[in-house]
């Protein structure tokens, strides 16, 4: 009987604990999810900047072509070798802004990857806790 009341005395704080592991799990699920909306932004760039990098190539084909032509007809061949060239140029500015874009966006991804991964330890310990007085309430 004196088990009972001892487990009815512990009751309010068993389930405040609960609750907060409750609320812990959901900010944990809700960090995840922004977590992988990180992780498809971070895909998304990446993939932009394959593309780039493509658009790159492409550039530097014309201007070889562009090479070529200049050394059959120099005259006809130049202004399409500054145009490619000038594609070129922009090719690579873009290149560098994207870079730049996808080193800010990595290093915010490791920010809030730490903030996770913090969670998961503040988790894991209230997990560990809440088996511990599950145990002791069985």
């Amino acid at each position: 009987m004196k088990e009972l009341k001892d487990l009815n005395e512990e009751r309010p704080r068993l389930l405040q604990l609960l609750n907060t592991a409750q609320c812990t799990l959901k900010t944990k699920l809700d960090q995840l999810n922004e977590k992988m909306a990180f992780a498809q932004t971070e895909q998304r760039l990446l993939q932009e900047k394959l593309d780039l990098r493509r658009a790159d190539m492409d550039a530097k084909e014309k201007m070889l072509q562009c090479e070529r032509l200049h050394q059959r007809n120099s005259s006809k061949s130049y202004d399409l070798l500054e145009s490619s060239v000038n594609s070129l140029h922009h090719g690579l500015q873009s290149l560098t802004s994207e870079k730049r874009k996808i080193g800010d966006a990595i290093s915010s991804l490791e920010r809030k990857i730490a903030v996770v991964e913090g969670c998961d330890n503040e988790v894991r310990e209230l997990d560990l806790t809440l088996a511990r007085h599950e145990a002791v309430s069985n």
